[in-house]
């Protein structure tokens, strides 16, 4: 990992601490452990859209589909009892949650993306609220 890279990982989690992971907890009515994997998630030459990417790809993921599945207490006691952690990487491996870049068991949501297709928020907001719902 270059300086340009160890830049924008800084900003990155300065955000994430301060806004984004907010942002998560209120749509999911409670404080869910979410760790990041910070020295996977900007690939070299990806630090200039880096904030953009995860944003888009992880957070705003997050805070849509819990905004659509905690609708009512009975789904946001599932999701409070249901969801222990979330964890963010980016292996290089996966382009979309379709496949094995996301997983829901035992509890943990396993988010493994890298950096494009950010603008298929749909797509990705759909396969976070079918796991998670399918399992609680």
């Amino acid at each position: 990992m270059g300086l340009a890279e160890k830049r924008a990982t800084a900003t990155l989690k300065e955000k994430f601490e301060g806004e984004w992971k907010k942002k998560v907890y209120s749509a999911a009515k409670c404080e869910i452990p979410i760790e990041v994997s910070w020295d996977t998630i900007v690939k070299e030459g990806t630090s200039d859209s880096a904030e953009e990417a995860f944003s888009q790809i992880f957070v705003n993921t997050l805070e849509s589909a819990f905004q659509r599945i905690c609708t009512d207490d009975m789904s946001k006691e599932a999701v409070k009892e249901g969801v222990k952690k979330i964890t963010i990487t980016n292996s290089g491996a996966h382009h979309s949650f379709l496949g094995d870049g996301l997983s829901f068991k035992n509890g943990i949501l396993v988010m493994d993306h890298r950096f494009t297709n950010v603008d298929q928020l749909e797509e990705r907001v759909r396969a976070v609220v079918n796991s998670i719902s399918a399992a609680l």
